[in-house]
């Protein structure tokens, strides 16, 4: 694991639970939407780690087990089929103990290749089906070019169960026509039970599909993906979540991909507001008296005094700006840095003639 583990990865150890996912765009999308939800990551002691795929979620799933660490994982559905989540979780009680209480038996990797072989018969019923119905077109097209269906390997095999389950979660209907509700039913039952059962590790995953799965404004093909096609999907879809929107309106808008997030660590932002602007006060009556009582400082001495004085508050504000006037009028700009979600932000200072040390007019920008 060490060469694996870059600064930003480093985060797990000082992290009371973090979440791993598996790439750079799934970590926007999910910090994006908590944002939306008007809740903190941060504020839960957790931090979101993309690790550069499925595979290396695995690793780290393994690591954080090792360590008895307290994790959340979100996987896309082809981790199921292809990954090897299915053997880092062969073992663990949790997980058998749901199934088992569930009475399915406790061995999760029998119960998922169940699911294998249940799927494998209704990829051949579809291969068989001519004409196919025509939201399934473009499904069956995928399959055939997998090759000659005895020729399959693993992957190829891993590729087509993925694609039936996006179709199931997509176009449901279509599926029922071309196989039978019974089918498809036992196919959604088995793995509503392997989604619920690795929940018991706080491992989430996506029933229907990869993430970008769940984006309305994902336009790429959903069974040949593309990172340029989810790039574009998810820069859309931030776009999109900052406009003002309503928890409903995300559930309603993202489905099973929202009821994932909201599983994960987060808690209700806190309101800085108030203290923040209570701070700034002291600072700013500082400033007064610093530029008010010493009519030759420059800005650099001004700044390097505030430091001194009001040490606490070097990260959070400083002068960028100062003009003097007559007598001893003075006009500030000081800055607040980006914090708790907040953007950074300019608050102007004016200071009249005959305004006592208490006296000041700021203005929010």
């Amino acid at each position: 694991m060490v060469p694996r583990l870059n600064v930003h990865h480093k985060q797990l150890f000082f992290s009371d639970n973090p979440i791993f996912v598996e790439g750079i765009l799934d970590a926007q999308i999910i910090g994006t939407m908590q944002e939306a939800r008007g809740v903190s990551v941060a504020g839960a002691g957790s931090c979101i780690i993309d690790a550069g795929g499925c595979e290396e979620v695995s690793r780290y799933l393994e690591l954080c087990k090792a360590f008895g660490k307290s994790a959340y994982f979100l996987y896309d559905l082809d981790s199921l089929f292809g990954g090897n989540l299915r053997s880092c979780m062969k073992g663990d009680g949790s997980v058998q103990s749901f199934l088992a209480t569930a009475g399915v038996g406790s061995d999760f990797t029998k119960y998922c290749g169940e699911l294998d072989r249940k799927l494998s018969t209704v990829i051949e019923l579809l291969l068989a089906v001519n004409p196919a119905p025509q939201l399934l077109t473009r499904l069956v097209e995928f399959l055939s070019k997998l090759g000659p269906r005895p020729q399959w390997g693993a992957k190829d095999w891993s590729k087509a169960r993925v694609a039936v389950m996006t179709a199931i979660s997509r176009n449901r209907s279509a599926v029922i026509t071309a196989i039978s509700p019974t089918d498809i039913e036992e196919i959604e039952g088995r793995l509503s039970q392997i989604v619920i059962a690795l929940k018991q590790r706080n491992v989430i995953l996506l029933p229907g599909g990869t993430l970008e799965r769940y984006l309305p404004k994902y336009t790429g093909d959903h069974y040949e993906l593309t990172d340029d096609a989810k790039r574009k999907a998810v820069v859309a879809e931030i776009e999109e979540m900052a406009k003002p929107v309503t928890p409903a309106e995300l559930a309603t808008r993202y489905g099973d991909l929202y009821e994932a997030v909201c599983a994960l660590p987060s808690k209700v932002s806190v309101d800085v507001e108030r203290v923040l602007r209570d701070y700034l006060s002291y600072y700013i009556h500082d400033l007064q008296a610093a530029v008010v009582s010493n009519p030759t400082w420059l800005l650099d001495q001004v700044q390097a005094h505030l430091n001194t004085i009001q040490r606490p508050t070097i990260k959070v504000f400083s002068v960028q700006e100062l003009n003097r006037g007559p007598e001893k009028q003075f006009s500030a700009v000081v800055t607040v840095a980006e914090m708790l979600g907040q953007k950074q932000r300019l608050v102007r200072v004016n200071h009249q003639t005959n305004a006592g040390m208490g006296d000041f007019k700021i203005e929010f920008t």
